[in-house]
């Protein structure tokens, strides 16, 4: 991540990551695959190769909500839909679809 950037973790195994001034929507998309690739590295432990999946939630201000805890909810949910429908992944959240 950028030196800009805020990475938080809030819970056992959830990170929130605040990225400000990018110019393109795509390059959260870039992101977010730069990120996967990083945490899904496989890792040795004990002798053993374990690996770590990953799946993410993408709320973009002001375009999916301008509140900042609602903004964080929406992220949530849509990191939960990611990972019911199979992990190792990102998507984007549909505001106008979560506000009905």
């Amino acid at each position: 991540m950028r030196e800009t950037d805020i990475v938080a973790r809030v819970g056992g195994d959830e990170f929130l990551i605040i990225v400000t001034g990018l110019e393109h929507a795509n390059n959260i998309t870039k992101i977010a695959e730069k990120l996967m690739a990083a945490v899904t590295q496989p890792l040795l432990y004990k002798g053993q190769q374990a690996g770590v999946g990953t799946s993410i939630g993408i709320a973009v201000f002001p375009h999916d909500c301008t509140d900042e805890e609602k903004l964080v909810m929406l992220a949530d949910e849509t990191m939960y839909e990611v990972k019911k429908s199979g992990k190792n992944g990102y998507r984007f959240a549909n505001a106008a679809e979560k506000r009905s």
